[in-house]
C-alpha cells in the first residue's frame, strides 16, 4: 500500500519507521515541515530551518493537500499531535493514523485551554491512535480517543545500533546525555548536579549528545560553574554514535520533569548505562522491572547524591547491564513493536475504516 507519513524528517525516528515499511513493500513518501535529510523518494521539505509551529502547520495545508492528491495514499500516518497530526485532521483523508511520541502528551497540550481544545479536535478525527507510552492513555482518553482504536506501542530499539556495552567494571566515572538541549528539557539541573557531585568525585565527566535552544546557555552555564574540562558537547549523534556513547557510559542521567515515553530510556539499559532519571508517570512505567534510579525532579542536589551513590554501588550497576537488557529483549525492540503498529495500520486499510 501507499502510506504518506506527515513527519519531522530531523528526527532520529523518522528513518526507521520509513526503512521498516519500505522493507514490509509499502510505498512511503514524506512530507516534513521542517529541514531534514532525504529519507524516501517521494519526499517534500517545506521550511529551510527546523520550526515548525502552529502558523507553518496551518501554512502547509494546502501544498499538503495538493501532494496528497498526486500520491494517492492508502493511509495518511500523522506522527506528533500538536502539529503534524492538526494537518492530518484539517485534511480529514480517511483512514489517517495518528502516532504521539514525546512530551506533547500531556505537557504541550494542556499548557493552555485553546491547547487543549485542539487536542480534542485532532484525537477525535484519528482513525486510529499509537501511543508511544500507557501514561499517555488516560489524557488521550479525555481528548476524545475511542479505546477500540487506541493502542500503545513503545518505540522500541534497533538491537544493532544499541548493543550491549562494557561491563561496570570498565566504565568510569561517565555520564551521558542524550536528550534534546531545549529549555523545556532542564539540562541546567544536570550541570548544577555535576559541579556537586564531582566536589567529591573530581574525574566524573559528562558528555551530551544533542543539539537545542538552550545551547548556548549550556555552555555559558558549564563555564560559570567551572567545569569546561568536564563537559563535553557532541551534538546530534547518529543512533550508532548514541549507542556507542551508552555503551561506555557508566551512568545515563536526564532531567525532563515530565514526559509521556522515555525511548532515550530504553537505548540506555539496552547498552548497559546505569539511568538516574526523574520520578514521574514515564520512568516509572519503563523501569517496571529494571534496576534504575528515580529522584525527584528538578533537584539538583538530590541528583548529585544518586549520582555519587549509584557510582559507589559498582555491584548494582553490574546487575543491571544484564537484567535491564533482558527486559528490553522481551518488549523494548523495535523491530517486534513496529510489527504489532504495522498488522493494524494494514488491518485499518483492509476494513476501509474511517473513509469518507
Amino acid at each position: 500500500m501507499r502510506i504518506l507519513f506527515l513527519a519531522s524528517g530531523d528526527s532520529v525516528h523518522t528513518p526507521r519507521w520509513l526503512s521498516f515499511f519500505q522493507r514490509r513493500g509499502h510505498r512511503c513518501a514524506l512530507v516534513s515541515i521542517q529541514a531534514g535529510p532525504r529519507l524516501v523518494e517521494d519526499q517534500l521539505n517545506l521550511r529551510p530551518d527546523r520550526r515548525a509551529g502552529l502558523l507553518d502547520s496551518l501554512r502547509a495545508l494546502d501544498t499538503v493537500r495538493d501532494y496528497l492528491r498526486r500520491f494517492r495514499p492508502h493511509l495518511v500516518s500523522a506522527h506528533y499531535l500538536t502539529n503534524y497530526g492538526l494537518i492530518a485532521a484539517l485534511l480529514d483523508r480517511h483512514p489517517w493514523t495518528l502516532t504521539c511520541w514525546g512530551p506533547e502528551v500531556p505537557l504541550i497540550t494542556e499548557r493552555s485551554l485553546p491547547d487543549r481544545l485542539r487536542a480534542g479536535f485532532v484525537v477525535r478525527r484519528a482513525d486510529h491512535v499509537t501511543a508511544a507510552g500507557r501514561a499517555m492513555v488516560p489524557h488521550l482518553l479525555r481528548y476524545g480517543a475511542r479505546p477500540e482504536r487506541l493502542a500503545v506501542w513503545p518505540k522500541g530499539v534497533d538491537p544493532a545500533a544499541f548493543p550491549p556495552g562494557r561491563s561496570a567494571a570498565e566504565r568510569g566515572e561517565l555520564i551521558v546525555h542524550t536528550r534534546t538541549l531545549d529549555r523545556f528539557y532542564r539540562v541546567d539541573v544536570l550541570l548544577r548536579a555535576l559541579a556537586e557531585a564531582r566536589k567529591r568525585r573530581p574525574g566524573l565527566r559528562l558528555e551530551l549528545l544533542g543539539t537545542g535552544n538552550a545551547e548556548d546557555e549550556l555552555r555559558s552555564l558549564a563555564r560559570e560553574l567551572g567545569l569546561e574540562g568536564a563537559v563535553c558537547f557532541r551534538g546530534a549523534r547518529p543512533s550508532a554514535a548514541v549507542g556507542e556513547a551508552l555503551g561506555r557510559a557508566a551512568l545515563y542521567v536526564v532531567t525532563v520533569p515530565v514526559d509521556a515515553y522515555a525511548f532515550s530510556l530504553i537505548e540506555a539499559l539496552a547498552c548497559g548505562a546505569y539511568p538516574i532519571v526523574p520520578d514521574h508517570a514515564s520512568n516509572r512505567e519503563v523501569l517496571t522491572g529494571a534496576r534504575g534510579t528515580l529522584y525527584e525532579p528538578l533537584d539538583a542536589d538530590a541528583l548529585a547524591e544518586r549520582i555519587l551513590t549509584a557510582l559507589d554501588n559498582r555491584d548494582e550497576r553490574a546487575a543491571a547491564v544484564s537484567e535491564n537488557r533482558r527486559l528490553v529483549a522481551r518488549r523494548g525492540e523495535l523491530g517486534h513493536n513496529l510489527e504489532g503498529i504495522a498488522r493494524a495500520w494494514e488491518d485499518l486499510v483492509r476494513r476501509g475504516e474511517g473513509e469518507r
